[in-house]
């Protein structure tokens, strides 16, 4: 997957760093974030886990994590302290005067959908 490529339909898959876009250009929906050149250490303990952020109000799934030298934290850094941990960002309407008729729940659900989509895919090709 890309860096930024989101990980379940209906979203398409778009190369680089250019995800789907919402409303207003706000990316939707679950995102792997695979580190960019990061050496593991094989005597180093590996984490067997999913690290999924969620941005707040008026927030954005990828501008939340960046700073001003637009570095991604969650994944430029991150995986130095948890490595082999799947990092995820998760992206809704998260305007206050939005215009969607979704709320926390759709969001939630969504999130668990996605999020359950990738599991099952992983079930399927370890077979």
């Amino acid at each position: 997957m890309n860096a930024t490529s989101p990980v379940a339909p209906p979203i398409s898959t778009l190369p680089s760093d250019k995800p789907v876009q919402a409303l207003k250009g706000q990316r939707v929906g679950l995102f792997e974030l695979e580190a960019k050149g990061v050496d593991f250490d094989p005597l180093l303990p590996t984490y067997h886990l999913d690290v999924i952020a969620l941005h707040g109000l008026n927030g954005n799934a990828f501008t939340t994590w960046t700073n001003k030298h637009n570095q991604l934290w969650l994944r430029d850094f991150l995986p130095y302290s948890l490595p082999g941990a799947r990092v995820y960002t998760f992206g809704y309407d998260s305007a206050i005067f939005s215009q969607s008729k979704a709320d926390i729940g759709d969001f939630a659900r969504r999130l668990l959908s996605e999020l359950s989509l990738v599991r099952l895919s992983e079930a399927v090709c370890s077979y």
